[in-house]
């Protein structure tokens, strides 16, 4: 057999196959609600103010929400970094250090941590020096 005669066929072969297979996706169930256990709620978003967030939010047992939060409070088009918290059932998110998160020069990174006592720990830099922040909370 020519290896001409047998690329043909083994394209004709390949092609068959790959014709017979016809895929029909499945439709899903609706995802309003993902669990049974758990209830979903928006922490935040740029209706609030924010321009962008950290990807490193944490969340305690009683469902408080921590994450860094990025504002323009000056318009000038340069964010503002600040640690900020979402409980159960409130309105809006609380920023929990607003002295420090209208300053430009201060970044706290991507993370934040909470605990269960809503104590919140992150990098906190302030022009080249770099901190650790404690930030004690109400428990929640």
């Amino acid at each position: 057999m020519s290896l001409e005669r047998t690329r043909a066929t083994y394209r004709a072969a390949v092609g068959a196959k790959l014709n017979r297979t016809v895929l029909q996706p499945d439709h899903l169930e609706d995802r309003d609600t993902p669990s049974a256990f758990y209830d979903l709620h928006t922490a935040a978003s740029t209706s609030d103010g924010f321009v962008g967030f950290g990807d490193l939010p944490s969340i305690n047992s009683s469902g408080t929400v921590a994450f860094v939060g990025y504002t323009d409070t000056n318009s000038d088009g340069r964010r503002e970094s600040g640690l900020w918290t979402y409980a159960p059932g409130a309105l809006r998110p609380t920023n929990v250090n607003p002295t420090f998160s209208s300053t430009e020069s201060r970044d706290f990174g991507r993370e934040v941590s909470i605990n269960d006592s809503g104590t919140l720990v992150a990098r906190d830099q302030y022009s080249t020096q770099f901190f650790v922040l404690l930030e004690a909370q109400s428990a929640g």
